[in-house]
């Protein structure tokens, strides 16, 4: 877990509003790994000035030669033999390359279960932070917190976000996120919503709860009950719930995958996001 500080953006439109992505589970060295998606939607957070991106891990597939769940079927047709002697080079410096058009709107890069293991069996963690370190973006680790602090400034030229340990004097508004990679094996609708659900229920201050993991798109708003200081009305607290698709192909022409030999249903491509406006404190026009 990673208390990861303050995101200051700063922005000049008084009624400015923001999109937040949650994209994970690139898998990158797959072969079902669907860099033409993949591609299009880091150029399309790149091209817009009011997106912001939380990346909760699985970048990489990370199974090398000695794992049992190794097959050289999997590998995607610009991995050689003499790569299998580099892999961390080969995925860290292939991921960097990819994420860094968007770096400069990256709230931070966590580990999923694929860079923890890997990292883990081979005594190599400090290889997940030194991408955080080349790419500029805070390590998020499996879990982390993080605080958006939203600062209407009207002679700011464009919109800015700096990573900070100081609250600002003033400020429009805030948005608390848990990011977690994601937990279970769910295969079914009901089973990934209660997988989701399930971190939604240790974060309960959080406005937003973004994970990966399952490779199925879901955005759902989980509602608690809480009441006013005095305790004479009642009220509702929200927090959405993201988890994100992937970019991993579980079916490939040609190719015998691991999701396929278990039946896994097919995978929801690409990313996800939420609209937030800090002047309502309002996700997808829902207030907080």
């Amino acid at each position: 877990m990673e208390p990861s500080g303050l995101r200051i953006i700063t922005y000049p439109k008084r009624d400015q509003v923001f999109k937040l992505y949650d994209l994970a589970d690139i898998h990158w060295v797959n072969a079902g790994c669907a860099k033409d998606h993949f591609r299009a939607d880091i150029q399309q957070i790149r091209s817009e000035p009011n997106a912001l991106v939380t990346i909760p891990g699985d970048y990489g597939d990370w199974i090398s030669p000695n794992d049992p769940r190794f097959d050289p079927e999997i590998l995607d047709d610009t991995f050689t033999v003499r790569d299998l002697t580099r892999l961390t080079a080969k995925i860290s410096g292939g991921i960097i390359y990819e994420l860094r058009p968007i770096a400069d709107k990256c709230l931070g890069l966590g580990m999923g279960n694929h860079e923890w293991q890997y990292m883990k069996r081979r005594n190599e963690m400090q290889v997940h932070e030194v991408i955080c370190q080349e790419l500029g973006i805070p390590n998020l680790r499996y879990s982390s917190w993080m605080n958006l602090i939203f600062v209407h400034n009207p002679r700011a030229k464009s919109i800015t976000m700096q990573y900070s340990r100081d609250v600002p004097i003033r400020y429009e508004n805030n948005l608390k996120i848990m990011t977690h990679h994601g937990k279970g094996a769910a295969n079914t609708a009901g089973g990934k919503i209660n997988s989701l659900r399930d971190l939604v229920e240790i974060a309960w201050d959080a406005d937003i709860v973004m994970t990966g993991h399952l490779h199925e798109a879901t955005i759902k708003p989980f509602v608690r009950m809480t009441t006013d200081f005095e305790v004479t009305k009642l009220k509702n607290k929200i927090c959405f719930g993201m988890a994100t698709g992937s970019y991993l192909r579980n079916y490939v022409p040609g190719i015998t995958s691991w999701a396929e030999t278990r039946g896994f249903r097919l995978t929801t491509l690409g990313c996800i996001s939420v609209s937030y406006s800090p002047k309502e404190h309002a996700i997808n026009d829902v207030r907080l």
